[in-house]
């Protein structure tokens, strides 16, 4: 089996769940709202709400897998380590940016509305990945023993889910500014708040190095067979107590650990999932790949798309103002997917064809929105 097929799983996940997140976004900002009341909306929610959770685990996932081979550059401050640096500080800007009212600084600090300042302060996917990554690579820089860093993984995502409930309770706007508070809950608008979303990140690293360890041994599908029945497992576990239903249902506080553990296991079936189609029919690359690879342009770029303000204040979800049926949902979910994969993989052979044009491109344009930004 050639090396691409094994490692292709990865992208197809985050490919796979970017092109759903764009099925939500279009349906959850165009469709009539009485549409939400029906019971097949109720599972499309369900399904959907899968998207954040892979998203997110498969960005320790492949955290893990990439730095492999980089932890000596990483340690001795060479490129490798700038350029992690580099890339978790973008995700962190394009998330702050696609929630920025004015790509001016004066019109951002005196007309912006306290409803726009708190949209700004909170922390949503990006935010989070960002600040999952940033610590899984501080604590890969001082923990040097493989199997420590494997203990810390599964032991901190294990506590970060439990305490969780507690750092639910606390409004953290008493003790730190707004731009910090946002990352601990969603008291005050955050829709991803660290607690208990960076646990996916760190159970996904987890997973990464057990799946590691097997690939050492050439036994990938010893892995993905154990991860299956782990997720079974996980998923009779969410529902037995998670499920208002279930004989064993009791109340807990939120965030609800079973919440976490009933998606968890559905990632971890979902992962395998991509790996087994990856093999069965030998994919190597394709449209979804394509566009996991190229995840954060794809993010920000379908977003800008559905809702910035381009023309007179006005965007496209205003335009649309949630009159759309189901046929009209659907058309332009279609219609916005191959958008973003048109646009990802022009973007993926401009990168092939000159990646040092590409990398400078990117920091030319990064700067200078912030120059721009900063000046006016």
């Amino acid at each position: 089996m050639a090396k691409q097929s094994r490692l292709a799983f990865v992208d197809l996940l985050r490919g796979l769940a970017l092109l759903v997140m764009m099925e939500v976004h279009v349906f959850n900002s165009f469709i009539i709202p009485t549409f939400k009341e029906e019971s097949w909306f109720i599972i499309l929610n369900f399904v959907n709400g899968l998207v954040a959770p892979s998203f997110i685990f498969i960005s320790g996932f492949a955290f893990v897998l990439a730095s492999r081979k980089k932890l000596e550059d990483f340690r001795q401050y060479k490129y490798a380590f700038w350029r992690q640096i580099g890339r978790i500080g973008l995700i962190f800007l394009v998330g702050y940016a696609i929630h920025l009212p004015f790509y001016a600084k004066t019109r951002f600090l005196r007309e912006s509305t306290p409803v726009q300042m708190n949209a700004f302060y909170g922390v949503d996917v990006l935010q989070c990945i960002a600040a999952g990554l940033l610590l899984l690579f501080i604590t890969r820089l001082l923990i040097k023993k493989d199997k420590h860093y494997e203990i810390f993984t599964l032991a901190s995502g294990i506590a970060w889910v439990l305490i969780s409930v507690f750092m639910w309770q606390i409004d953290f706007r008493q003790y730190f500014h707004p731009f910090i508070a946002g990352y601990f809950n969603p008291m005050h608008g955050s829709l991803f708040p660290l607690f208990p979303w960076v646990g996916f990140i760190l159970f996904g690293a987890y997973a990464c190095q057990v799946y590691l360890r097997y690939k050492d041994k050439n036994e990938e599908e010893k892995f993905f067979k154990l991860a299956v029945r782990t997720g079974l497992v996980l998923i009779a576990a969410g529902y037995a107590v998670y499920w208002d239903l279930s004989p064993l249902y009791f109340e807990i506080p939120k965030p609800n650990p079973f919440f976490f553990i009933l998606r968890l296991g559905y990632v971890l079936a979902l992962l395998s999932g991509a790996y087994y189609y990856s093999v069965k029919f030998k994919v190597e690359r394709n449209f979804i790949t394509d566009t996991g690879k190229e995840s954060l342009l794809v993010y920000w770029l379908h977003l800008q798309v559905l809702y910035r303000h381009f023309v007179n204040g006005t965007s496209l979800t205003s335009v649309v103002n949630k009159s759309f049926g189901i046929i009209e949902c659907v058309s332009a979910t279609i219609l916005l997917m191959v958008l973003m994969i048109l646009s990802a993989k022009f973007w993926s052979y401009l990168k092939g064809l000159h990646p040092k044009v590409a990398t400078y491109a990117t920091s030319t344009v990064v700067l200078g929105v912030l120059i721009y930004f900063f000046i006016k």
